[in-house]
């Protein structure tokens, strides 16, 4: 499954349309739209941060990262807004405050973890976002997480969110 969703994510980071296959051999296609990041809030503390690229979102996921060879499956919560959000919006996954309801808690954990965003209205989904537990202990206010652990200012982030074709590239491994 890693591999899978290694690769879902850089098809997501080049924006546009992602296609894969569920697991009962149909084509799956989920448009990309806006961006997920985390950021910290006024207090500091660590928010997600959702760009929603002039769609409404009402989904949040957080799926634990795994080390190779833990067996079983991660740490996941599922977040669902009462009403969708739309515009830039941040959300507490420790206390995701009124208006927000699901299922898990969020303790991050090593290595870290996957935000995704989703709508229930449409096949459509934000370019997710893969943080470290060092990165998220120690994100800024002035700073925004995006993609696999690379780091955006918050001016970038509120310039180029909705428009793939100004991200920076990302660093070659």
């Amino acid at each position: 499954m890693r591999g899978r969703k290694a690769v879902a994510a850089r098809v997501v980071a080049l924006g546009g349309v992602v296609f894969g296959t569920a697991g009962c051999g149909n084509v799956v296609t989920t448009q990309l739209r806006g961006i997920t990041g985390v950021t910290a809030d006024g207090d500091g503390r660590p928010v997600v941060i959702i760009a929603s690229c002039g769609l409404t979102y009402d989904r949040v996921h957080v799926t634990g990262m795994q080390r190779p060879g833990d067996g079983g499956d991660p740490e996941r919560i599922e977040l669902t807004a009462a009403t969708p959000q739309t515009g830039v919006f941040t959300l507490d996954l420790s206390e995701p405050g009124t208006g927000w309801s699901g299922a898990g808690g969020f303790t991050p954990a090593e290595p870290g973890f996957l935000v995704s965003t989703r709508s229930s209205q449409y096949d459509v989904t934000t370019t997710p976002v893969q943080v470290s537990l060092t990165a998220y202990q120690q994100v800024t206010g002035e700073e925004v997480i995006v993609r696999e652990n690379e780091r955006w200012t918050r001016a970038q982030f509120d310039d180029i969110a909705c428009d793939h074709t100004k991200w920076p590239s990302r660093p070659s491994t």
